[in-house]
């Protein structure tokens, strides 16, 4: 194949003798470090080896250039007006990978850049390229190799932007001087359209691409939303025309974490990104090429890699889906030819693993296979509705660690536990079950936002980084869907993870994940699969943070069959708790009350566990039950002080310590004795899991009962940020007083 067919078959998805090879170089400081490592450019030098093509983007640069005037030198950084007309500064032992101080830009005013873009953004080509440049496009274009623009640095609608008015500055312009934005970007349009329009007439051009470095490591500068209001109608613009000249691929250039604009990108008919490539999805070779490359690229921290696969779906959603509606007979024919199994096949084949025969044997045993699995299926028996939830949760415990996975070392130092007269904090207990089990057991890691180094927002993992080290401690990006996620595929693999979430609210961004994959792997894999991890979820109720930061939401997770749910309120719960919930191979959600992270209770520090689903009595009592947990159980407490100091009765408060599973004999024991309830939690009333355990005190033990249960939680609505107002939102000691009067 010439260099231009193999480009062209390429981003037509179709085969290739071999993929094009282009590179783009380094800067020259990695390569002088890539020669100490051992590299040497007269063994292998990747220059020489890459595929020909033409790429031009220095056309598109302010024409004529600033002359380049040293402002000021020293023996460590010179400061010059580039030929850009940027004022910077740069260091003089990396002038090229050191990223340069820009000191001034050229364009503060509007009257400054309409007279820098009439001097010096004239789309002269002659001036640009040369005298002869007619002749010199045909030249190139007479080559059988791929003729590509990239408009580098000033073809786009921010990057060019950004070096004329600096970043800091274009940023404010959106939102101060919006009229004045458009201007500069409505004229790069016009300069563009009218480049490639002069190219056009001469010559055919293969690709385009726009140029922004519009994005850092983790979002871009600005948001999709302005993105997509400010420079989608001018992209289209641009592709529009270009695409009626004849230009059949149009993508564009940017560094930095672009996902989020991809869609913008999409919608202004751009079809490729660079660092950015778009695999076949119905090549197994392909896909296994790209996901390879991409891990390593991700393990070697040079990622994050975004992998689009296109694929075709021969059938629809459902099966009574005729698909004669939105494609035809001859699409779906067109695709089956490019049918994943037979290119694996002949792929199989033609590399001479196997013969056609041998092919065609295994597709028979395939398919023999799988009729007498249908068979069997069809002759099987009915299940027994008996076990209609049989596999809901599993009954297995990790009693014993492995051998191979007792071989934990401390990296650096274990964490300091602060331990006075018995007593740890709530959230020290916590550290503390997490360090003795990641001691116990290799396989068990932890990993959230701002969990390593910072210790976790509210330091609970602080020093368990320097213990265990960055392999089994480490950060994660901000995406609760990744981090509940990733931690079901772990606990499938074999692996014991504990992530944490630093709001409960946040859990919400990860239902599906926690709902849908780590709660129903057991029972729809027929006990086949085990999901053993931990959701650390806390609760920011009572400081103060707002509707979004504040929720309380354990009752709806209480409602999704397959997840355990367990709120300690102590310290020596919370350790006990956690590290039985480590143990069990159910999916576990384990909330903490950033308003308990403090307090101070007895935690032993020999080794114990607390098995999940027995609830615990804090008090005795025979008057008068309080059911409750987390937070709510300490102001139960009190309520139960004041209740008998004010009545002469008796209070037992019951801190159920797990929602799923519930301890009913330990409640119903207790509604014996008292023949009353107040079921309290902070959770608002409404859809409150207090309302469950009402409900069943009523049905289970209503003969019991000499007044009707009633509930106390927060008020039915939103949690609001001001203290006076959260104090009367939440409940508080005397709204249980008030209610247990009421039945007294």
């Amino acid at each position: 194949m010439t260099y231009l067919e193999r480009f062209i078959a390429c981003m037509e998805y179709k085969k290739v003798d071999r993929v094009p090879f282009w590179s783009w170089s380094g800067w020259p400081e990695t390569i002088e470090r890539w020669k100490k490592e051992g590299y040497d450019p007269s063994k292998y030098n990747p220059e020489a080896k890459q595929d020909k093509r033409y790429a031009f983007g220095h056309w598109f640069f302010p024409n004529p250039p600033f002359e380049k005037k040293i402002i000021e030198e020293t023996d460590r950084y010179v400061v010059y007006i580039n030929h850009e007309g940027i004022l910077m500064k740069e260091r003089k032992d990396q002038p090229y990978s050191s990223m340069p101080q820009f000191l001034k830009f050229p364009v503060e005013t509007r009257d400054e850049f309409r007279k820098f873009w009439k001097e010096r953004m004239k789309p002269d080509l002659s001036q640009r390229i040369g005298h002869d440049w007619k002749q010199q496009l045909k030249k190139w274009r007479s080559e059988p190799v791929p003729f590509i623009i990239i408009s580098d640095r000033w073809g786009g609608f921010f990057g060019p932007l950004r070096n004329l008015t600096g970043v800091e500055k274009l940023c404010m312009l959106f939102y101060d001087e919006p009229v004045f934005v458009e201007e500069m970007m409505d004229a790069n349009a016009d300069f563009i359209i009218a480049m490639m329009d002069q190219v056009l007439d001469v010559i055919s051009v293969d690709a385009f691409g726009f140029w922004e470095d519009m994005a850092y490591n983790h979002a871009p500068l600005i948001s999709p939303e302005m993105v997509r209001k400010f420079m989608l109608p001018r992209y289209k613009r641009v592709a529009e025309h270009l695409r009626k000249r004849g230009i059949k691929y149009i993508g564009l250039d940017s560094d930095g974490q672009i996902d989020s604009l991809i869609p913008v990108w999409m919608d202004a008919g751009l079809n490729f990104l660079y660092p950015f490539e778009v695999q076949c999805g119905m090549d197994v070779l392909a896909v296994r090429d790209a996901v390879k490359r991409a891990a390593e690229i991700c393990r070697s921290g040079k990622g994050p890699c975004l992998l689009e696969l296109d694929t075709y779906r021969y059938y629809g959603h459902s099966l009574s889906d005729p698909r004669n509606e939105y494609r035809s007979k001859e699409e779906e024919e067109a695709w089956k030819k490019e049918d994943p199994i037979n290119k694996f096949a002949a792929q199989i084949v033609a590399a001479g693993v196997m013969t056609e025969a041998e092919v065609e044997k295994l597709r028979n045993k395939v398919a023999e296979r799988n009729a007498k699995a249908a068979a069997k299926a069809v002759a099987s028996a009915d299940p027994d509705p008996a076990d209609v939830i049989k596999y809901m949760y599993t009954d297995t415990v990790e009693t014993t660690v492995p051998e191979k996975y007792t071989k934990t070392k401390i990296v650096k130092a274990a964490p300091e536990f602060k331990r006075v007269n018995g007593e740890l904090t709530y959230k020290d207990a916590i550290k503390e079950a997490l360090f003795e089990e990641m001691k116990r057991d290799a396989r068990v890691i932890l990993y959230g936002e701002d969990v390593a180094d910072y210790g976790g927002a509210f330091k609970v993992t602080k020093g368990l980084l320097e213990a265990f080290g960055r392999q089994r401690v480490f950060n994660t990006p901000i995406s609760e869907a990744c981090i509940c996620g990733t931690a079901v595929g772990a606990a499938m693999m074999g692996l014991r993870p504990v992530i944490e979430l630093m709001y409960m609210d946040f859990a919400l961004m990860a239902s599906d994940q926690i709902s849908n994959q780590a709660a129903k792997w057991h029972y729809m894999s027929g006990a086949n699969v085990e999901i053993p991890l931990v959701y650390r979820c806390s609760v920011g109720g009572g400081k103060g943070y707002g509707g979004q930061h504040s929720q309380t939401l354990e009752s709806i997770f209480a409602h999704i069959p397959g997840l355990y749910v367990i709120y300690p309120a102590t310290p020596y719960d919370a350790k006990g708790l956690l590290k039985s919930s480590i143990r069990d191979n159910n999916p576990v959600m384990f909330v903490e009350s950033q308003l308990l992270y403090g307090i101070k209770g007895p935690v032993p520090e020999e080794e114990y566990l607390i098995p999940i689903g027995v609830a615990d009595v804090k008090k005795s009592g025979k008057n008068l039950t309080f059911v409750a947990w987390g937070p709510a159980v300490h102001d139960a407490l009190k309520a139960a002080a004041i209740i008998e100091k004010e009545t002469g009765k008796s209070v037992e408060v019951i801190d159920i310590r797990s929602l799923v599973p519930l301890d009913m004999a330990t409640i119903l024991e207790s509604i014996k004795k008292t023949g009353r309830c107040v079921v309290t939690s902070q959770c608002i009333n409404i859809g409150s899991f207090t309302g469950e355990i009402a409900s069943r005190i009523m049905a289970e033990g209503f003969d019991y009962l000499d007044a009707p249960v009633l509930r106390v939680g927060a008020k039915d609505g939103i949690a609001p940020q001001a203290y006076v107002l959260e104090k009367a939102f939440l409940p508080s000691v005397e709204d249980m007083v008030k209610a247990a009067k009421s039945i007294l």
